[in-house]
């Protein structure tokens, strides 16, 4: 059985469709915490969500076009509370040299109304910082590191895979999340 040449097109192009934009969720806000994401770099922060935030699969941008978020600006997007929540975030610089790069992967479980992700970035380094803090505004706390975690970024071969590392067992107790289910 043969298969149409335009079934074939449609499922590469559909493949390569690309991450769908951020949407604030429809339904009752009360269920989910809300996060700013803030920039504290000179560099523009290219940040990104993802639809699976245990797998870092399923891309989320946050801008049309793939825009970052303005150095000294944030971002607030929301978060359902009781579950993982991670957000990729990435700086770049060219230099005479060549380009130098760092990325951070953040996951967190929210269950305040709301917290900053605030990120910054060495890139001369190749070193990137985050702090996570409960609250808005300057009053904010900061959540000690026993609250989020970081994750080693991973870069899949298709855009749609995952973007992180699995959480190994020490960092799902972290979060509170449980064991993950042994391959079968």
């Amino acid at each position: 059985m043969r298969t149409p040449a335009s079934l074939v097109l449609l499922a590469t192009l559909s493949a390569c469709a690309g991450p769908r934009l951020y949407q604030d969720p429809a339904d009752d806000l009360g269920a989910y915490a809300r996060i700013t994401i803030r920039n504290a770099s000179p560099l523009a922060l290219s940040a990104r969500l993802f639809d699976d935030s245990v797998t870092c699969a399923g891309l989320v941008k946050l801008y049309e076009n793939n825009a970052a978020v303005a150095p000294g600006e944030g971002k607030a997007v929301y978060a359902k509370k009781g579950a993982p929540f991670t957000i990729g975030a990435f700086y770049m610089r060219a230099l005479g040299n060549g380009v130098r790069q760092c990325a951070v992967n953040t996951t967190v479980v929210p269950t305040a109304a709301s917290y900053q992700v605030v990120y910054d970035a060495d890139v001369e380094a190749k070193r990137c910082g985050v702090a996570v803090a409960e609250g808005e505004g300057r009053s904010s706390l900061a959540l000690p590191r026993e609250r989020f975690v970081i994750r080693k970024a991973s870069q899949p071969f298709l855009q749609d895979g995952p973007w992180c590392k699995p959480l190994s067992a020490e960092q799902r107790a972290i979060l509170g999340l449980p064991e993950a289910a042994a391959a079968r």
